[in-house]
């Protein structure tokens, strides 16, 4: 629209000069003819240049007035939109300054559980280990016990079967005694 108004004013300003001008070449072509019609065709071309510059005036204000709005508007619009990004950016300041405090928070935060669970673990490790050597002392032991336990057991059976082996035997000797003192006395008698 400032282009329109600037275009419009240079025509009417151009045409206005090609006007004057022609007027003035006019004006000397009669001047020759008649001196009284120059002086009065002299005048009236001053009042058609004079209007003409006037109007041309009229039409800078103008354009001058409505380049002066459009600044105006455009530099209102200019500061909006300016306080609009300074605002937004301080909300991102203060939204990254938030995060990294959380982030430095939950970074420390995690450094402790990390470190907790380390000790945690340490220690879980060494009772077990306790648990698992006083488990196998005492499976070790209990092994120990049933294995001496087994061996005195197969002793005893051992010296049962002796026992009953002897008995066996004793009886087997004594059969075969009394048959043969059976047979002697029926030979005897």
């Amino acid at each position: 629209m400032h282009e329109t108004h600037e275009g419009e004013a240079r025509g009417r300003r151009h045409s206005s000069s090609s006007n004057s001008v022609d007027k003035l070449q006019a004006s000397s072509t009669r001047s020759r003819s008649s001196s009284r019609e120059t002086v009065k065709s002299h005048s009236e071309n001053k009042t058609a240049l004079v209007n003409s510059a006037l109007t041309d005036i009229q039409h800078i204000r103008e354009t001058h007035k409505y380049l002066e709005k459009s600044l105006k508007t455009l530099r209102t619009e200019y500061q909006r939109d300016h306080n609009q990004m300074l605002h937004a950016l301080e909300e991102e300041r203060s939204r990254l300054n938030g995060l990294e405090r959380e982030l430095a928070y939950l970074t420390e935060l995690h450094q402790r559980e990390t470190s907790n669970l380390k000790e945690e673990i340490s220690s879980t490790k060494k009772i077990i280990d306790i648990r698992y050597n006083g488990k196998a002392e005492e499976f070790s032991e209990a092994l120990e016990k049933c294995q001496s336990h087994l061996l005195k057991m197969e002793l005893q059976q051992q010296q049962e079967m002796d026992i009953s082996s002897k008995h066996i035997l004793s009886a087997v000797l004594l059969a075969a005694f009394l048959f043969l003192l059976y047979k002697y006395w029926n030979t005897v008698s």
